[in-house]
């Protein structure tokens, strides 16, 4: 088979696959950018197999690189971008990455410090296929066995470890999410998280599974947020529970377009749960989009851990 965000694109083209801002993107678009990414990176030397460190905010561009690396057979090594410049040097050689990619520009000191094992080079956005000649590059053949990513951990016990996911690891846990929390052809995943956190990269490729679009923020951002929820047609939002504490302190109704709360990361306490299911529903009044619930919990706590890709253990709204 060809890499999945190929697979999506040959099967529902003009669907939306992305929201970031203002912009908007296609499959069939994201995958012409992501060809002319694929091109950059070769061009630049990077091979198959090939470990890519990237140190980036989430952005069109991050999403990019994430599906042009598994066209190149390549790894995904995402970094936090709240490291030390001593930490990010320690997990870059950790895992012998000889490719680090950032968008903007570091010291001179935190520079040397961060390329002593790896060559370095910005990343130019956004990819047209205008500014990136597409070349085929030589990979190998694409299977779920693939690693696709090394992920660190949170380290609460050490130092960080790096965790090997491959497809196939993301493939199932995007499979068994989809039995738990049922998937819609108009969902729209709302996601604030980290793309080097694996709840946030979970996002981007379990929607292009189901073929369904992301509203990609770069960090959690109340005022953004709420526009998402309320003009931008968000289906399910993935929180930790401060987040959702802070969103009830600003909203007296959830949009009847909302059917899931995903809330993981940290203990949910009852009462928390218990608010944000009490809050009425209300259509948004300048919203599109297609009104789904009423009245049903929209609460899912879950567990999970970046060794497993991500979803461990979810309970239903209904029985939380």
């Amino acid at each position: 088979m060809q890499d999945w965000l190929t697979e999506r694109r040959r099967a529902t083209p003009e669907r939306l696959a992305l929201m970031s801002g203002a912009q908007q993107w296609t499959y069939a678009e994201l995958d012409t950018a992501v060809s002319a990414a694929a091109a950059h990176l070769h061009a630049q030397g990077v091979c198959p197999g090939d470990l890519v460190a990237v140190l980036l905010p989430n952005s069109f561009a991050y999403v990019c690189l994430a599906h042009a690396l598994a066209r190149l057979s390549a790894v995904l090594v995402p970094l936090n971008t709240r490291l030390t410049p001593a930490e990010l040097a320690w997990q870059i050689a950790h895992v012998r990455a000889p490719w680090l990619i950032t968008d903007k520009e570091l010291s001179i000191e935190n520079c040397q410090l961060l390329i002593v094992n790896a060559d370095w080079f910005t990343l130019a956005a956004p990819f047209t296929i205008h500014n990136s000649p597409i070349r085929q590059a030589q990979g190998r053949p694409f299977t779920i066995h693939n690693y696709q990513a090394v992920v660190f951990t949170s380290g609460t016990s050490g130092r960080p470890k790096g965790a090997m996911l491959t497809f196939a690891n993301h493939f199932w846990s995007a499979t068994a999410s989809a039995y738990r929390l049922g998937v819609h052809t108009d969902d729209r995943w709302l996601s604030v998280l980290p793309l080097y956190h694996v709840g946030g990269l979970a996002v981007i490729l379990r929607s292009c599974l189901y073929g369904t679009a992301v509203i990609l923020h770069d960090r959690f951002d109340l005022d953004a947020v709420n526009h998402s929820l309320d003009a931008q047609g968000a289906t399910l939002v993935s929180l930790v529970p401060t987040m959702l504490q802070r969103l009830l302190q600003t909203r007296d109704h959830w949009p009847t377009a909302l059917r899931l709360i995903l809330l993981g990361g940290a203990p949910a306490p009852p009462n928390l749960i218990a608010r944000a299911n009490a809050l009425p529903r209300k259509p948004a009044p300048t919203s599109p989009f297609t009104i789904h619930h009423s009245h049903f919990p929209l609460v899912a706590p879950t567990y999970g851990l970046t060794e497993a890709a991500s979803q461990v253990a979810t309970m239903p709204p209904a029985e939380a």
